[in-house]
C-alpha cells in the first residue's frame, strides 16, 4: 500500500540481461506448422489478450502448404497472408499460447522468436535478477524433477548451454530429455542456452547497426543456423537457398553483399 500523498516512484534497474532459449516438443500452432512443412517461421513478440487468446504476426518464405496447414488448425482464427518481396507475412489470432507466451507472462521481453522444423529459439531481455529468476522458474517448470533444485545459472558473465533438464536430472545426460507432467506440458523441453549482460550495442538490431537489408540479414542468419559457415560445412549454398525459398545465385549475391557490409562495419 502506498501512503497517501507519496506518489509511486520508479526504480532504475541497472542490470539488464539477455536470455536465449531453445524449446523442443511444443505443439503450439507455429511450432507444429514449421514441423509439418519444414518451413522456418520468424515471429514478432506475442501480444496476449485478456481473454487468453494471442495475436500473432510472423513471416516465412513463400510456401502454399504453410498457409494450408495453418488454415486447417482449429486453434488459428482469422488468418491473413500477404506477400512482400521474398516473404509472406501472416497475421492471425491463436487460441493456444506457446512456451514463449508463458515466459513473457513471467517477465521476458521477447525480441526474437524463430520456429524451425518444430524447434523454437527465443531470445529476449529481463530487467534485474529478480525477474530473471521468475523467468528461469517458468522455464524450469517444463523440466524440473526436483522442485527444490537451484535453477539460477551464473550470470556474472556469458553463460552457454545452461540446460535446466540435465541440471535437475544429472543421470539423464540428454540435453533434450523431457519430463511427463500433469499440467498439459508433457513432452516439452526448455533449455536456457545463454544468459549474458545486455551491452549498449545490443539495443540496435544487427541489421540496423551494419546497414543490412532484410534480405541480406535473413541470408546470413539462415546460413549460420543451417551450418553453412561450420567447419566442415554442414550444408551447401543450394540447401540454404532452398531454405530461403530463392535461387542459389540470389542467395550467394545477398550473402556476399551482406558480408561486405558486416566487414566494412567491423573494420571501417
Amino acid at each position: 500500500m502506498i501512503p497517501a500523498g507519496n506518489p509511486a516512484r520508479s526504480i532504475v534497474i541497472e542490470e539488464c540481461l539477455v536470455v536465449e532459449f531453445r524449446v523442443v516438443g511444443d505443439e503450439c500452432p507455429l511450432a507444429a506448422a514449421s514441423r509439418a512443412t519444414g518451413t522456418t517461421i520468424d515471429a514478432r513478440p506475442p501480444q496476449c489478450r485478456a481473454d487468453g487468446t494471442v495475436l500473432l504476426r510472423f513471416s516465412a518464405p513463400p510456401n502454399d502448404t504453410l498457409a494450408t496447414v495453418l488454415d486447417a488448425d482449429d486453434r488459428i482464427r482469422y488468418l491473413h497472408a500477404a506477400s512482400a518481396e521474398d516473404r509472406t507475412n501472416y497475421r492471425c489470432l491463436a487460441t493456444a499460447p506457446c512456451v514463449a507466451h508463458r515466459l513473457t507472462d513471467a517477465g521476458l521481453l521477447a525480441e526474437s522468436l524463430r520456429y524451425r522444423e518444430g524447434v523454437e529459439r527465443h531470445s529476449g531481455a529481463v530487467i534485474g535478477y529478480d525477474v530473471l529468476r521468475d523467468v528461469l522458474e517458468a522455464a524450469g517448470e517444463y523440466n524440473a524433477t526436483d522442485p527444490d533444485a537451484d535453477r539460477s545459472p551464473d550470470t556474472t558473465g556469458s553463460t552457454d548451454r545452461t540446460d535446466l533438464t540435465t541440471e535437475n536430472d544429472p543421470e539423464s545426460g540428454d540435453a533434450d530429455a523431457h519430463v511427463h507432467r500433469e499440467d498439459g506440458t508433457d513432452g516439452i523441453g526448455v533449455t536456457v542456452e545463454r544468459v549474458y549482460p545486455l551491452r549498449s550495442e545490443d539495443d540496435s538490431p544487427v541489421a540496423r547497426r551494419f546497414d543490412l537489408t532484410p534480405a541480406q540479414a535473413s541470408a546470413i542468419e539462415t546460413a549460420l543456423e543451417t551450418g553453412y559457415f561450420a567447419v566442415p560445412r554442414a550444408c551447401t549454398a543450394s540447401d540454404v537457398a532452398e531454405e530461403l525459398g530463392i535461387g542459389k545465385s540470389a542467395f550467394l549475391e545477398r550473402l556476399r553483399r551482406g558480408q561486405a557490409r558486416l566487414l566494412a562495419g567491423l573494420f571501417p
